[in-house]
Formats: structure tokens, sequence, C-alpha cells
């Protein structure tokens, strides 16, 4: 949780930290720690007495392009969780070879009782003047077109967001491009190695857990039930639902509106319900975990029962865990692999590209790259997540020995 930073009025009432205030953050997280050759860029605190809004914002790395990242509103956040995110789409930009740099904002907040959209334009207003050259924003797991919208016209430039309506010549996350590109993350992979954890390399018949039916879990579901997966087990912060023979995914997500948002499962029927984090011990093939929080950690990974966890959000494994889990002989997707469609969705709205458009090279360089990765992880004996982030810290290094 963020501590509670003291203000002072400077240059025409523009608020600024104060010393003590500093102070604060300082004790909570040793900032030089995060300094390295890749970054960050910027690091970023801002309050706005009006709306009570505390922010962060870490602009990580600009040498491949500004630097895009999601937006995130949660209770608990910590500039070292968002120069996590931050860095992770650092490596994903770079692994895609997107010309965009990696950022990552968190907002302190309960996304389900503040006015997202008063919190995003305050948000909006303070670091107006590092967009769209230094930072374009992105919609996250709690905020999503209507917000960007606001984002973009506070700011004054459409250019300034991602994932905006498309009556903004905007791409919205609500079509599924991020939940695209984990889906074919995840069938590209088991194809390749599947067998070698006993998970079937057909999607047909495959049993699939997903952890959040937000705007990203929801789009997920969807695509890897059009594929012929088997959802058996949905979870978010109420409770699990679970069906052995799969569940009717028509009945959990009754709308369009709903399936942008919570589905909110403690109201599902003809389900069995289960605790939030008994979907762990549930028995399937392929665990998806969309929550902005670690699902999985040294604590609980034994509970896990999938033969394969897919980490579609940042840091939704910790590394700890993820160690343990391959000594285990679980298969895990990394998230800088998996994020690609939200990377590669970003850069074609940015570009003035079409949703088809985007789909397309979705689908195209999510198989190319995770097939690449996965091969060099077969022949070098080394994990898919070092793989993968050794290949990107080669293309940021590319970047950084060109311009100098």
């Amino acid at each position: 949780m963020l501590p509670k930073m003291e203000l002072e009025s400077k240059n025409n009432n523009e608020n600024v930290i104060s010393i003590r205030g500093l102070a604060n953050v300082l004790r909570e997280v040793n900032v030089s720690a995060l300094l390295d050759k890749w970054g960050p860029t910027h690091a970023v605190q801002v309050y706005d007495p009006n709306t009570d809004m505390y922010a962060v914002l870490i602009i990580d790395n600009i040498l491949q392009g500004p630097a895009c990242g999601w937006i995130d509103i949660c209770p608990d956040i910590t500039p070292l969780d968002v120069f996590y995110r931050a860095r992770d789409a650092t490596w994903s930009s770079s692994l895609f070879n997107v010309p965009l740099g990696g950022a990552a904002a968190g907002i302190k907040g309960d996304p389900s009782k503040v006015d997202t959209k008063k919190i995003i334009r305050s948000f909006a207003q303070r670091i107006a003047a590092l967009t769209p050259k230094q930072y374009i924003a992105a919609p996250g797991p709690t905020i999503g077109k209507e917000e960007m919208a606001v984002f973009a016209e506070t700011v004054g430039d459409r250019q300034a967001a991602t994932g905006k309506p498309e009556d903004m010549d905007g791409i919205p996350y609500e079509l599924g491009g991020m939940g695209l590109g984990i889906a074919v993350a995840t069938e590209t992979v088991l194809g390749m190695i599947g067998h070698q954890t006993d998970v079937s390399t057909d999607f047909s018949g495959l049993k699939i857990g997903v952890m959040g039916t937000g705007l990203i879990g929801s789009s997920v579901i969807k695509y890897m039930a059009r594929r012929g997966g088997s959802i058996v087990s949905i979870s978010d912060e109420d409770c699990t639902v679970h069906n052995v023979d799969g569940i009717n995914i028509g009945q959990i997500f009754t709308d369009a509106t709903t399936l942008g948002r919570s589905a909110h499962l403690k109201k599902c029927t003809n389900v069995k319900k289960l605790g939030p984090d008994q979907i762990l011990s549930i028995d399937c093939d392929v665990l998806i975990c969309t929550s902005n929080t670690a699902c999985v950690t040294e604590d609980n990974f034994q509970s896990l029962k999938a033969r394969c966890f897919v980490s579609g959000m940042n840091r939704s494994v910790t590394p700890l865990a993820e160690q343990l889990l391959h000594n285990k002989g679980v298969l895990v997707l990394p998230n800088i692999l998996t994020l690609g469609g939200a990377i590669i969705n970003s850069h074609v709205e940015y570009e003035r590209g079409s949703a088809a458009g985007a789909f397309s090279l979705i689908e195209t360089r999510m198989k190319e790259v995770t097939s690449h990765v996965v091969q060099q992880s077969l022949e070098t004996g080394v994990s898919i997540r070092r793989v993968a982030q050794e290949m990107a810290q080669e293309g940021v290094l590319q970047t950084m020995e060109a311009l100098e």
C-alpha cells in the first residue's frame, strides 16, 4: 500500500511531493536498487487531494519507442510492483520486435467502489506532460475502453492512449486481442512440448481452468472454448465455479457488458462453488491466471494440480514458485511471452491500424515468436522464461548499440 504523501503548494498550486513524503517512499522500497542499464527512465508518483488519487507511473525504457503499458487500479500497490510490470512490458515489446518501450501505472483504490473515470481523468491531468512522446497508456485488468477514452480526451491527444473505443479509431481490449495472444501462445507451446507433461496437444477436450473473469480473463475463456477446450473451472475474488464436464460459458457470461467486466461468479447456478483459492487444487490440463495478483507462490504451489500453468498477467507466479513448479515437472508459460497480444494490439492501434490487422498480426507473431522461443528452449535445455528474456535483452542491447 502506498504511504500517504504530504503535499505542498508550488508554482501556481502545482502539487509536488514533500521531502517527508519522499522519505516514506524511500523507506518502503530501495529506489536505487531499481536502477540498471535498462532503466527506468522515469519514476513518478502523483497525488490529487480532490479525488484522493495516489498513483505510481514507471516509464522503464524508451530506446525502442515511447513506453506503452497498462494502468491498473487496485487497493494495494507499491513502486516495486509497478516497476516489475513496466520491466516485463519492456521485455515483451523487445521480444515481439514492437517499436515501443515498457511502462506501467498503478493507482491505489478499489475499482468496484471508486469512480474509475474520475480517477483516470485526475491521473491523466498530472502526467499529461509525458504523453504521448514518452508514455502511452493502455487498459489494465480493472479498466477498459471507456477509461481510455477519458484518458485521451483529458490529455487532448488520441495517440496518448490505446485500447480506446472504436469510434475513436481505437482497438479496445474488449475485442479480445490480449486473450487471443494468450490462447495462441498456449496452443503453440502445447503443440510442441505438451506431450512431455502428459497434456493433450489437441485442444479438443483439453480441460482448462481460468483465474479471473474481468476484461482479460473473459476473452481468454471465449477463445479457449472456441478452440475446443473444455472450461472446467473459473475463479474470481469471491469463489470458484467448477463442473468436471465443462461449464456452460453462455450461462456465466450473459451479455457483452458482463463480458467486459467481472462476471460475479457467486451469482451463478447449476455449478459447484468452492473458495476462490481452491481452483489450484482442481485437476485440469491447463490453468491460466489473468488476475493481477500472484496466483501461485512458494506457499501454495504444492496445491497446483494443473500440468501446465500459464502466466497471463504480470508476475502471476513468483520467481521461486516458478522454479519449484519447473522442478515438479509443471510446464510454465511466462508472462513476457503471453503478453505479446496486448503489446501488438497497442502497437497496431498506435500506428492507426485496424482491428482486423491487429488480430491477424497477433495470430502470426504469437505463433512465430513462441515457436522460436520454445525451440531454443528444447535445444539448449534452458527454461522458456530465461530464453525469452535473453532474446528480449539482446534486442534492447542492439538498439542501445545502434544509438551509441
